[in-house]
């Protein structure tokens, strides 16, 4: 609950409308209640969703995550402000016509969970003018299915973007940049040397060897999704944890909807090498830092 102190709920509260949230103190996923500025307290809505949204420094919406129900959110995420902007809000709640929160919008990107909200665009298939509008639609990968969705913001192929459908059917689209976020964006090259053999889930030694408890000294490196530039972000040694996430298989070849999958297959050799491009949480203090919800297979390189 967002202050402790916060009244109790008041039927006379039930104006429909934004209200500014009381940003004292950190909010729980558990919690029943919020309270707005003037330390009034509104009952959570059933079907609540917290809506995190990342700016750029120009104001525009850099990245949107939309988490079904309330999320745990810090003092520190509620005070920020678009682009940390002169005048600017902070956090708002959406009340509903019967008094409840039904959206809680934070103006910063989420240390709570990565977004489940990304996709793979695989290619720019055409633009047309609607209304004088510039339109463009993309073949994209979204929960390991692929669709073609249209919008009218430029992204780049082979790269992730978050995605939030608009009431006429189109698609807010941003380009996943980051790379200390909790949606950031990442490529790697790897073989079956690095995928845990007690857990296929696990991808090992990046950026540098890991300890233990792996017996076997391999590394390899993370980069960003220019495929050049190391990502240092991610901390030498590190572990990456692939399981429950989506895979965008943009090589049609091969089928692998897991790293079990790249370990196991028949058709690779052990000098053989995969190109991920995958989304992760990489924003420090997370709880979920180094879960990775999304990995397209971008190349596979069979070598002699």
């Amino acid at each position: 609950m967002s202050g402790a102190t916060a009244a109790q709920y008041d039927s006379a509260n039930k104006t429909k409308g934004y209200k500014m949230l009381a940003t004292g103190a950190d909010i729980s996923a558990s919690a029943n209640f919020l309270a707005d500025t003037n330390s009034n307290s509104y009952r959570i809505a059933s079907g609540v969703k917290t809506i995190f949204m990342d700016f750029n420094t120009d104001k525009t919406v850099k990245s949107i995550y939309v988490k079904n129900g309330l999320a745990n959110i810090s003092s520190g995420e509620l005070a920020k402000t678009g682009a940390n902007n002169t005048g600017s809000y902070a956090a708002q709640m959406y009340i509903n016509k019967d008094g409840a929160v039904e959206a809680v919008i934070v103006k910063t990107d989420s240390t709570d969970a990565v977004s489940d909200n990304v996709l793979f665009v695989q290619a720019r298939r055409g633009e047309t003018l609607v209304d004088g509008v510039r339109t463009y639609t993309y073949r994209v990968w979204v929960n390991g299915a692929e669709d073609d969705y249209t919008s009218t913001d430029t992204v780049t192929a082979g790269y992730f973007a978050t995605y939030a459908e608009k009431a006429d059917g189109t698609y807010k689209l941003s380009s996943v940049a980051k790379t200390d976020a909790a949606t950031s964006a990442f490529k790697i090259t790897l073989t079956k040397a690095n995928i845990d053999t007690a857990n296929k889930n696990l991808i090992y030694g990046v950026n540098g060897y890991s300890s233990t408890p792996y017996t076997t000294n391999v590394s390899v490196n993370a980069f960003k999704m220019d495929g050049t530039t190391v990502a240092t972000d991610i901390p030498g040694g590190s572990v990456l944890n692939t399981a429950g996430a989506t895979w965008a298989n943009t090589k049609t070849d091969y089928t692998f909807s897991s790293l079990k999958d790249i370990y196991d297959s028949t058709d690779l050799d052990d000098n053989d090498t995969v190109t991920l491009a995958f989304v992760m949480n990489n924003k420090q203090n997370a709880d979920d830092r180094y879960k990775v919800s999304a990995i397209a297979v971008t190349a596979v390189t069979i070598n002699p």
